[in-house]
């Protein structure tokens, strides 16, 4: 992967559980890792052929493999890039070696009303 086409700073970010001031159990967002990487609208041949491994995806974004301590499960992950968000639907990993992932993503919050 060529380091030009990685042009984009982003956030990749897990769920986690916490506690309100209440006591209530609430999730939050943790940053994770701050990288590089593309982030990709889907031409439409492309979202046909992703919505078979992704429901819903609208955009890939590309990034070099992440520490080890971060393993991508689509359910928990989200991606942040300039205020927009894009829910993780599945992982890619190129070659099977974590040196290059394909985030498949639908940009909105889960958490917010569709």
């Amino acid at each position: 992967m060529r380091a030009g086409l990685l042009r984009h700073r982003v956030a990749v970010q897990q769920r986690v559980a916490a506690t309100s001031d209440m006591g209530t159990p609430v999730d939050t967002w943790e940053t994770v890792a701050t990288v590089w990487g593309a982030v990709e609208p889907l031409s439409g041949t492309e979202a046909l052929i992703a919505h078979q491994a992704a429901s819903e995806a609208t955009h890939r974004v590309r990034v070099r493999g992440l520490p080890p301590t971060v393993r991508p499960d689509a359910s928990r992950f989200r991606v942040e890039h300039k205020g927009r968000l894009f829910d993780v639907n599945a992982v890619l990993d190129q070659e099977e070696r974590n040196i290059e992932l394909h985030l498949l993503c639908r940009e909105g919050d889960r958490e917010a009303p569709r």
